[in-house]
């Protein structure tokens, strides 16, 4: 068990043993009567309406936030000329100039975004190869221990784990 921490360690796979671990973990919670035909069912939906949750709330930040800087912009520069600090923006446009221009001028916005984009594909790739491999455990979970050769490394693992359990 150590050996496969350090290595999804070692391999950046640790986001993909963890959403492996919870989903089973989940699939087992949501195993009602021991049907698992209906855990899967139910952890589908539950997925599903995470993810659809999550693509709302970021939809909805995206349309509301900049309102909600207009709003706020004016009221932070009058606090900040009423106690004597001088702000390099007065409203919406400049704080947005100002702030692509850092952004530009420190990394280059491009390779940000596509950083960002590689990333959050990695992530749901290994989300959901974690979800089926989960699935797949909890559908099967037994170890083939009539396996013809005991010199192997699945062989002398298999011996070992019913030696054990």
């Amino acid at each position: 068990m150590v050996g496969l921490l350090v290595l999804s360690a070692v391999l950046n796979l640790g986001f993909l043993f963890l959403t492996t671990l919870f989903s089973f973990l989940i699939l087992k919670l949501l195993a009602l009567k021991g049907s698992k035909s209906l855990a899967i069912t139910l952890f589908i939906l539950v997925i599903t309406l995470v993810a659809w949750v999550l693509v709302f709330f970021t939809s909805q930040a995206v349309i509301t936030l900049p309102g909600v800087a207009q709003q706020a912009i004016p009221s932070v520069v009058k606090w900040a000329e009423q106690h004597g600090r001088e702000l390099p923006f007065t409203d919406w446009d400049s704080l947005r100039k100002m702030a692509m221009d850092a952004v530009i001028e420190r990394t280059g916005y491009f390779t940000n975004v596509a950083a960002f984009a590689q990333t959050s594909a990695r992530v749901a790739v290994q989300f959901l190869i974690g979800c089926v491999v989960a699935i797949s455990i909890f559908l099967n979970a037994r170890i083939n221990l009539d396996y013809d050769e005991p010199d192997s490394l699945y062989g002398l693992c298999s011996a070992e784990v019913t030696a054990r359990f």
